[in-house]
């Protein structure tokens, strides 16, 4: 191998993320979950194919593996305001939620007891359970909000 090139990968890593999981390790789930945590932002589906290039990875079987890894909970699905959907690599053991600017589009994560209070008001209230392991909640960011206050709107 010339000095130039990078060794391919040995998907140690993730051969043990689909173990933790208990399910099937097959090519396109190992480099399918290996791009996404190599990835350094949210990649749609087609950028995630451009990614895999020149490995023959059809686009139906890049959406079905990356519905199997949202469904296992490795990957975290973020459809911005406007835009298509993105798909993100998500540590099962670094629970967090995004708050994305819709002008400028800062992502900025918050730690998931950000929302226990939350979670609280909904069970004591609704007597319902959030089951959620991945939140974007779109609003402006401090550099983009005008100079007013915080105020609570709706789309």
């Amino acid at each position: 191998m010339p000095l130039h090139q990078t060794p391919p990968p040995d998907y140690e890593v993730e051969r043990a993320l689909l173990r933790q999981i208990g399910q099937r390790i097959t090519a396109q789930r190992l480099q399918i979950l290996h791009a996404l945590r190599a990835a350094e932002r949210p990649l749609t589906a087609d950028e995630l194919a451009a990614a895999l290039h020149p490995l023959p990875i059809d686009p139906t079987t890049i959406y079905r593996v990356l519905h199997f890894l949202y469904e296992h909970g490795l990957v975290a699905q973020l459809t911005p305001e406007q835009g298509r959907q993105r798909y993100k690599y998500r540590d099962p053991d670094d629970l967090h939620h995004h708050l994305v600017c819709l002008r400028c589009g800062s992502d900025m994560q918050i730690p998931d007891e950000s929302l226990d209070t939350l979670r609280e008001t909904l069970c004591a209230r609704y007597g319902f359970t959030v089951k959620v392991n991945h939140l974007m909640i779109p609003g402006l960011c401090a550099t983009c909000r005008t100079q007013s206050p915080c105020q609570q709107t709706t789309a």
